[in-house]
């Protein structure tokens, strides 16, 4: 498996790749957020500071509500920097949350409709519990041993 840093670099590429085809347009992004704390408007000046880009920002686990392809359509890309599905107790084990087959079914149209994700960071931790989560976006950070799945990689 490729590590998430990986993937969200080749990810962004296409997506920016995509969105430089007309950089005097502005494009609009959704901003999935929520996981271990984090330097926020450091981190919304990294999307304040790029021009032509309009940005949304929604918190897990309310973004949940925008990954279909109808709601997903205003958005030119959606950048995910959030840990869904996992629900942090202080001195105590995590709770694991698995997403709806609705939500399943949603997230895979979104992808076989082609269109634009970035996954940023800890995103990778995210829906631990759902294994095709983890091959869309390349890879997964465990919190706990778990077995990996051992394939052939496709030629």
């Amino acid at each position: 498996m490729f590590s998430g840093l990986k993937c969200g670099f080749f990810r962004k590429k296409i997506i920016l790749n995509k969105l430089e085809g007309n950089m005097s347009e502005t494009h609009h992004i959704l901003l999935s957020v929520k996981g271990h704390p984090y330097e926020r408007h450091e981190f919304y000046d990294i999307f304040d500071n790029m021009d032509h880009l309009d940005w949304t920002l929604v918190e897990q686990p309310a973004s949940q509500a925008l990954f279909n392809v109808k709601q997903a359509e205003v958005y030119d890309a959606l950048v995910l920097y959030d840990m869904p599905g996992i629900f942090f107790h202080e001195n105590a084990q995590p709770d694991i949350i698995s997403p709806s087959e609705a939500y399943q079914k949603d997230f895979q149209q979104l992808v076989d409709a082609g269109h634009g994700f970035v996954f940023l960071h800890h995103a990778i931790a995210g829906w631990q519990d759902w294994e095709a989560y983890s091959e869309i976006i390349g890879g997964r950070f465990f919190l706990s041993a778990s077995r990996i799945t051992r394939r052939a990689a496709p030629r």
